[in-house]
């Protein structure tokens, strides 16, 4: 029991090191374990149509007013990715290298695969010409909290010459999230049951009857109003899990 304890000590603290940096790149690889896929194995899932084995480490669970509160942080091993145009690619890591984020444990992540810019022309007919940068946002995204990658192929854009894009579009899998998204960039999901999710600038989501789960600096609030969740400490230093169990004494996982 002691080995086994220590063990998950050891992974909740790994995966932590890497919780706290968000990020703009998540590959082609299908993590999670997507509708419709074909698995094997356990503990770690394997997804027999890319290889990509998946792991989920349940920290806390407890019922909520609508929606219950769930923090599982997830490990996925298809970490390299080619970037690059076609010719000139290299290999580069994901995010995290594999492991959710804080924010994506507790509520998932929104984000978009790459950005690109192209120049545009300030004020046209005004001369010199001045010129200014178009920022391309590709591939909008959902990862749930399990870690399960929810593509749209929705591309936005903003512009110093005023150019602004937004857009929505259901994701390619058939699990029925909607994501809508502007340049600037920000973005949100939507659930087929109503759940919205907002990882863009204030990190929660919100069900259909209006309760919340929120997240800010470490801290997840729960339906109910009470902090389910606290996490304190930074890589490579201590990280602590800590929440109210029945019993009413805070504990924490290290």
């Amino acid at each position: 029991m002691i080995r086994i304890v220590h063990r998950l000590n050891m992974v909740i603290l790994l995966a932590i090191a890497f919780s706290f940096s968000p990020g703009t790149s998540l590959g082609q690889v299908t993590t999670g374990t997507p509708p419709f896929g074909s698995f094997s194995g356990g503990p770690d899932v394997v997804n027999n149509a890319n290889l990509n084995a998946h792991i989920a480490i349940p920290v806390v669970q407890k019922p909520g007013r609508g929606t219950p509160f769930t923090y599982t942080l997830t490990y996925d091993s298809s970490v390299w990715s080619p970037v690059g145009v076609s010719g000139s690619q290299t290999w580069q890591p994901v995010s995290n290298w594999g492991w959710a984020s804080q924010t994506q444990a507790a509520i998932g992540q929104v984000n978009y695969t790459r950005t690109s810019t192209i120049r545009c022309r300030l004020n046209p007919g005004e001369l010199p010409p001045q010129y200014g940068t178009v920022y391309i946002y590709w591939d909008w995204y959902y990862v749930d909290e399990f870690g399960t990658f929810h593509p749209s192929g929705l591309t936005t854009q903003d512009s110093d010459c005023g150019d602004i894009t937004s857009g929505s579009a259901v994701v390619t899998d058939g699990s029925g999230y909607t994501i809508h998204a502007t340049g600037y960039p920000s973005g949100y999901a939507v659930s087929r049951y109503g759940k919205t999710i907002n990882t863009s600038n204030t990190p929660g989501f919100t069900d259909r009857n209006g309760n919340e789960i929120t997240v800010s600096n470490g801290v997840v609030t729960d339906t109910l109003g009470t902090t389910a969740l606290t996490v304190t400490g930074t890589a490579p230093n201590p990280i602590y899990f800590t929440y109210t169990p029945p019993s009413g004494t805070p504990v924490f996982y290290l």
